[in-house]
Order: C-alpha cells, then sequence, then structure tokens
C-alpha cells in the first residue's frame, strides 16, 4: 500500500497545471518564470506562467509584466487563485502570447512586491526564460529552379519541333480559309428598286396634306383630322420630337426641342388651327376658307422643313 500512495503522489505531482519549485521552508519566498513551449513556429500560441511560492498569510502585488517583448504580441493576461494550503500559499498568474518573429528570444525579469504578515515588505525579482520561434517554412525549398537543367535527346527534340511546326502551319492555313469565308459573306450592294427605298418624312407629309386638300370640300372635320395626324407624324420623324400623344396645350407649354427652337412655335400655331375645326360643334359651320389657308400653311412648314428642300 505505501508503494501505490507513492505512485499516486508523484502521478498527480507531474500532471499540475505549471512547474512550481520545491516545498520551501517555513518563512523562505521563491517563485519561477516558466515559458512554454520554448520552441514555437511564427502564429503559435505560447503560455507565461508566474509561479511564486510563500508562507501562509504572505500577499504579492500585481505581476508586473513587460509593456512589450522582442517576437512576440500579447494576447491577454488572466490572474489566478491562490492556492493556499497549510504550509504554503501558491501565487499563479498566466499570459498568452503569439510568436510574430523568428530567431532566439528571452522573456525579461518580472518583479513582484511581497507582503508578510508580520514583515516588511520586499521586493522579488524573478529570472526570465528564453525561447525560439521558427519559421512556418521548411529550411530548404521543394525545387530550386523553375526548370530544371536537362539535356533533351536528339530525336524528341527533332519531333517537337516538326509537331510545333506543323501545329503552326494548320493555324495559319485555318486562319486564311476563315478570312476567305467571311470575304465571300459580306453582303454586296444590291440593286433595289424605287418602291424599295423609303419615302423621305417630307414627301409622306406632303401627300397626307394632299389628301387632306382633297377632303376639305366633302368633311372638313376630317381633312383638318388628318392634316393634324400627317403634321405631328412628321415632327417624330424628322425630328423626333414626342409630340403623337400629347395635346395642342400640352405642346405649347413644354420645352420645344433643341432641333426644333425656330419652328416650333409656328407648329404650335398651325395645329392649334387645325384643332378649332376639329372640334368645332357639328352644328356650327366649318370655315372652310380659313382651313385651306391652314393646310397651305402646313405644306409650306413641311417644305421648309425638310432636309431635301432645305
Amino acid at each position: 500500500m505505501m508503494r501505490v500512495g507513492w505512485a499516486l503522489a508523484l502521478f498527480v505531482l507531474s500532471c499540475s497545471e505549471a512547474p512550481v519549485e520545491p516545498m520551501a521552508p517555513v518563512g523562505v519566498v521563491r517563485g519561477v518564470v516558466h515559458f512554454a513551449p520554448q520552441r514555437l513556429r511564427v502564429g503559435d500560441v505560447a503560455t507565461v506562467e508566474v509561479a511564486v511560492v510563500t508562507p501562509p498569510h504572505t500577499e504579492l502585488g500585481e505581476i508586473r509584466w513587460p509593456a512589450n517583448v522582442p517576437g512576440l504580441s500579447f494576447i491577454e493576461t488572466l490572474a489566478l487563485e491562490t492556492e493556499r494550503e497549510t504550509h504554503r500559499w501558491v501565487h499563479r498568474g498566466r499570459m498568452r502570447v503569439r510568436a510574430i518573429e523568428i530567431g532566439q528570444h528571452r522573456w525579461p525579469e518580472t518583479q513582484l512586491e511581497v507582503r508578510p504578515a508580520d514583515g516588511e515588505r520586499g521586493e522579488l525579482v524573478l529570472a526570465g526564460d528564453t525561447f525560439e520561434i521558427v519559421s512556418t517554412l521548411s529550411t530548404r525549398p521543394d525545387q530550386l529552379s523553375a526548370f530544371g537543367l536537362r539535356d533533351p535527346t536528339g530525336e524528341a527534340s527533332q519531333r517537337d519541333l516538326a509537331l510545333a511546326a506543323a501545329a503552326g502551319a494548320a493555324g495559319a492555313l485555318a486562319c486564311v480559309a476563315l478570312f476567305l469565308v467571311l470575304r465571300r459573306r459580306t453582303k454586296k450592294p444590291s440593286r433595289t428598286t424605287a418602291a424599295e427605298i423609303p419615302a423621305e418624312p417630307g414627301r409622306v407629309a406632303e401627300a397626307e396634306l394632299a389628301r387632306a386638300l382633297e377632303l376639305l370640300a366633302l368633311d372638313p372635320h376630317a381633312s383638318a383630322q388628318c392634316a393634324g395626324s400627317a403634321l405631328r407624324a412628321f415632327a417624330v420623324h424628322r425630328f423626333g420630337a414626342p409630340i403623337e400623344t400629347r395635346t395642342t396645350e400640352e405642346l405649347a407649354l413644354m420645352r420645344p426641342p433643341r432641333n426644333m427652337r425656330s419652328r416650333w412655335k409656328h407648329l404650335i400655331e398651325i395645329l392649334a388651327r387645325l384643332d378649332d375645326v376639329r372640334f368645332r360643334p357639328a352644328s356650327a359651320e366649318p370655315p372652310r376658307d380659313a382651313l385651306a389657308s391652314t393646310l397651305e400653311a402646313a405644306r409650306e412648314f413641311v417644305r421648309d422643313a425638310s432636309p431635301e428642300r432645305s
């Protein structure tokens, strides 16, 4: 049973969180700074632990951690609870750090203030610890050069050159053939008849105004309707003016198109005179003479604004 007890005691001591100095005599204060692991790669996280063994009822001041340590960046600090035993107290502090720079480094000395229960305050200085940070890459690259130096055999070299030349010639011939096919498919200017040539907007408008003049004697309202539609269609196709779906009153209030500024007011006047006939009551006598004058003014407007006449 004695052997089993000693074995269990040794196992518990070996599984403790951080190495602690052997049990100090009563009245002695001892401590250690432990850096683990002492060899780590860039980006790895290490733990720095401070353990101090004091007599019971002895308090320690706050651990004075260094402001910065070469090769490390600080992550967090932890203040652990004091382990209060019958014959000693164990004070612990812990810091987690990350490796950022390769090389041999050393954790500096750590200073603590000791406040015994029945004595004067003192200063405890703990020696630092060394550690090494290595690169995450291997010591040598997998391949020293992009392409190794090899002596190709004569047969393989000649065969590769022949294949490359054949591929280049085939590509060139394919490009020439494609060019010839596209050249043949190019449309040549064909002869078109007069009926196939689209009429100019001015000619279409003049034809419609001539038909409106023929309708003047039979139906003045239809004549004014035909003339108004012809003028609006002419303005749309000739100048791109959006006037087909707008009333004459709306056109008078809108800003004239840039290419119709000099003709806009005259166009609105002709459309207003045509609307006077279109919307006149059926019982009222239509002014045929005034309508004829308006139709002539519309024809002059179209002729003046047509590109073939100007």
